[in-house]
């Protein structure tokens, strides 16, 4: 049997299958740590104030399909991340892509994935790697030295039965072991905040079927993650610009089609009174 944690804004009994976004580091699934101080400190990002839970759990893995990465070259890893969240430009997703074609393991069939969490210093590691600015055998022994923890994810329905609720613990601010609130993007986060948004924004000017000005305006005003970001929420300044552009509340968006005809009926109805 294997003690984990969970950091959350709530307390989590029943973690659900199939519940979690594809966005993150190593797709849908249950994130969990066997470190405690790191759980505390994901409940604090991840929750408001006095609405932090760490929860623990047990589980069985004997028998269970378990990917560890550090089994595999640290291109493995790097291309799972890239495939789930994505790169921070164009030119980094074009090398990303032929990346993930070539390394990404299939984890159809997996129960369980043990590796990296890949917090800001690793994706903007993953971005220079990519520009071919670090050799890759740089980049493995930089990421190896400055590891931040190492996450288990639960991916199978099978692994999602093993999990046993053990109770939960309210933790504050304070005993994190760093603050869930800062200035707003400072001067840590400013520049790849920056770069991430010039991505994001190509993005949505890519999409075909909303208009780009609606995509803006919805993401400014409704998106969840953009919110938590003026908060200067650590966890929400590292999203890379996949993950920002599938936070976009769509129901607030334009179809292009829709905007067209609005302009026709606009310039129709201009001529009419000219």
């Amino acid at each position: 049997m294997k003690i984990l944690y969970h950091g959350s804004d709530k307390i989590v009994s029943s973690p659900l299958y199939g519940v979690g976004k594809a966005d993150n580091d190593f797709g849908s699934g249950f994130y969990m740590t066997e470190d405690l101080e790191s759980a505390k400190y994901w409940a604090a990002v991840n929750g408001r104030e006095g609405s932090h839970a760490c929860n623990q759990y047990e589980i069985d893995l004997d028998g269970l399909n378990i990917l560890r990465f550090e089994d595999y070259r640290i291109l493995a890893w790097m291309a799972e991340v890239i495939s789930n969240r994505g790169t921070n430009g164009t030119e980094t997703a074009k090398v990303g892509e032929k990346l993930v074609s070539k390394y990404k393991i299939d984890t159809s069939k997996v129960d369980v994935i043990i590796g990296y969490r890949a917090d800001n210093c690793y994706a903007k590691m993953i971005d220079v790697f990519l520009a071919g600015k670090v050799a890759m055998e740089e980049l493995d022994s930089m990421l190896r030295k400055w590891q931040v923890g190492t996450q288990v994810v639960i991916k199978s329905q099978k692994a999602f039965d093993r999990i046993t609720f053990r109770g939960y613990k309210v933790t504050r601010a304070k005993e994190t072991m760093m603050p869930t609130r800062s200035p707003a993007y400072d001067e840590l986060y400013l520049d790849d905040v920056m770069q991430v948004h010039e991505y994001l924004f190509e993005l949505m000017e890519q999409c075909e079927q909303y208009d780009t000005i609606s995509m803006i305006d919805s993401y400014m005003r409704y998106s969840p993650i953009r919110e938590r970001m003026d908060e200067g929420n650590w966890s929400a300044l590292n999203k890379s610009g996949k993950q920002l552009y599938n936070d976009i509340p769509l129901q607030y968006c334009k179809e292009k089609r829709a905007m067209k005809n609005m302009m026709i009926s606009f310039w129709d109805g201009l001529r009419t009174y000219m």
